[in-house]
């Protein structure tokens, strides 16, 4: 931008790109606050731990190795919880689904996302539920023909976004 008195060149700081993030807590029957149904601020406190670790701003940024410190650095995004559902209506960006089953793995992937899934084109979707073993969660990246290692993804969009148990869930 060229400034209006000095006719100098300025860089202005753009606004952080704010990705729109549902969490599906898939729980099995019990209060909110409770078990597998986790608390609306154990949701808040994951969203804050993503924007300060994609930010650079989490505690232990100092630790950083010394082979990475010369490429470590902040993403200038925002993970925001959705304002509007799919349909358009005002929404906390948290859902919560009693599961058809208890407990889930890996290889439950369709049938515990089929359980409540907003479009990956517009949302970042999070799943919490009970994963069992030591399993802590597991991810599916979109399909994409241009970012490399990609390209054997599932072409499954109904996929897309990423599992966390619900004791790993949060801060």
């Amino acid at each position: 931008l060229i400034g209006k008195k000095s006719g100098s060149t300025q860089r202005v700081q753009a606004p952080p790109y704010k990705i729109p993030v549902v969490v599906h807590v898939i729980h099995n029957g019990e209060p909110v606050g409770t078990g597998t149904n986790i608390s609306d601020a154990q949701v808040f406190s994951q969203i804050s731990v993503l924007n300060k670790d994609y930010r650079r701003l989490n505690a232990d940024a100092s630790s950083t190795p010394p082979e990475f410190a010369s490429i470590a650095g902040s993403m200038d995004i925002e993970f925001v919880l959705a304002k509007q559902n799919p349909e358009g209506l005002s929404t906390t960006g948290i859902t919560r689904t009693r599961g058809a089953k208890s407990s889930w793995t890996a290889d439950d992937n369709y049938e515990l996302k089929s359980q409540s899934y907003w479009p990956s084109e517009d949302y970042l979707n999070l799943w919490v539920c009970n994963l069992t073993g030591s399993l802590v969660g597991f991810a599916q990246f979109p399909e994409s023909n241009i970012l490399g290692g990609l390209e054997t993804s599932s072409t499954n969009n109904l996929t897309d976004g990423v599992v966390i148990a619900y004791r790993a869930f949060g801060s």
